[in-house]
């Protein structure tokens, strides 16, 4: 089997098997079973002119199809029997030698078909045809990174979110050179990815859209090379393709590593648009799921016109998470998203309490302000005491958030 491998491995590098694909491994055993059950039917049919011509009498063609299939089968109930030479000649040459001969050439097709399903899938060059499934288009060299922890992330926060957490993944890697890297990743870690299958395909190989069935996937993701803006290229061809090639539309969700190409990929059906990032998968499937969001958080990561900044509480401080909320939103200090308690000698953060929650015992907020660069952090530090002195909380009631 590895040898088969090794060789078919060979064969791909050079795209030998470029058109060896699911399609054609499937019509010729396919092919080669009908032509079997035409032959059967045939035969049968013949052996009734034959006996007819022979003896004077002749049984009607499904006694002669039931009759071939019994003889062949070396069964041979005995209700049918040649009566004269030329019968008991006809059933030894087609019944019996060529129909057996025939039959066991056909078997050996469909066995060849699953061997070659089973080869052609290791080697990411079986394409079944998925549906309402998402796709993840890349050149896998950058995503293989500390052992494929991008795709763990990446399914796992799939499986977390409402919207394709039913959806199978397919993963294109668009590199021949690093085609090894996902065959040896599914040959040897395929249990940790349940739900997900690869191929390995260009985007020039021909019908490549229908191989991968993007017509019923689900959404697509096409990612670029965080360290080359070059593969901006390679992102704009696939959704280029996709606009002019296909009647997918279902959104793409596509990264691009240089700003300026952002409008020309968004002009042919890209709806999603990031910064590639390989340490946060999370941003891919949240801006999906709410387009708009991932635009806010580059900005906040990126330290744009909104950035997430911390202020200190002291820990006698009791308030009430929505007043406290809405106080900052009015008093236009910023919109506040998470709180900080201490733990031990760290820290632990949780993020948008529900409105009616009683904070007790925090040591810090985050809160999202709005251009920082023209503010100072002590009057704002003074405007948050204002704030909760006003809302404050005496005394710890039901539902206090505390650690």
């Amino acid at each position: 089997m590895s040898s088969i491998l090794l060789r078919m491995l060979y064969l791909d590098k050079f795209f030998f098997l470029k058109r060896y694909n699911s399609g054609t491994v499937v019509t010729t055993p396919l092919v080669n079973f009908l032509s079997f059950l035409f032959e059967l039917s045939l035969i049968a049919y013949l052996y009734t002119i034959v006996q007819q011509f022979s003896s004077g009498n002749s049984i009607s063609f499904g006694e002669s199809l039931y009759y071939t299939v019994i003889t062949m089968s070396t069964v041979g109930f005995g209700e049918i029997t040649p009566t004269t030479g030329l019968e008991r000649i006809f059933t030894i040459v087609f019944m019996v030698a060529y129909l057996n001969l025939r039959f066991l050439y056909t078997l050996t097709q469909v066995v060849k078909l699953i061997k070659v399903k089973y080869d052609l899938s290791n080697l990411g060059r079986w394409f079944n045809m998925n549906s309402n499934h998402v796709i993840l288009y890349c050149d896998v060299k950058t995503i293989r990174k500390n052992n494929f922890s991008f795709l763990e992330k990446f399914i796992s926060q799939k499986k977390i979110s409402n919207m394709y957490s039913d959806s199978k993944i397919l993963v294109i890697n668009n590199n021949p050179n690093e085609n090894s890297a996902l065959i040896d990743l599914f040959s040897e870690r395929k249990s940790d990815f349940p739900g997900v299958s690869f191929n390995n395909i260009r985007l020039n190989e021909r019908d490549f859209f229908k191989k991968i069935n993007i017509a019923e996937a689900r959404r697509v993701y096409v990612l670029a090379d965080e360290h080359d803006d070059r593969s901006d290229s390679d992102v704009f061809d696939f959704v280029y393709r996709v606009d002019k090639e296909t009647d997918y539309n279902n959104g793409i969700t596509a990264e691009v590593e240089n700003d300026d190409n952002r409008e020309r990929i968004r002009k042919h059906g890209a709806d999603v648009i990031l910064r590639p990032n390989r340490s946060m998968p999370e941003l891919l499937i949240t801006a999906t799921i709410a387009p708009g969001s991932g635009e806010m958080i580059e900005e906040i990561i990126s330290r744009g016109n909104s950035s997430l900044e911390r202020f200190n509480l002291e820990l006698s401080d009791n308030f009430i998470w929505g007043e406290l909320s809405h106080g900052l939103m009015m008093s236009e200090v910023g919109t506040l998203d998470a709180v900080i308690y201490p733990k031990g000698n760290n820290e632990i953060t949780k993020a948008n309490p529900k409105g009616k929650t009683v904070i007790s015992g925090a040591s810090g907020i985050i809160i999202q302000i709005h251009n920082m660069k023209s503010k100072s952090y002590s009057e704002i530090q003074s405007k948050i005491n204002s704030i909760i002195r006003t809302v404050e909380h005496q005394g710890v009631t039901e539902g206090a958030l505390t650690l």
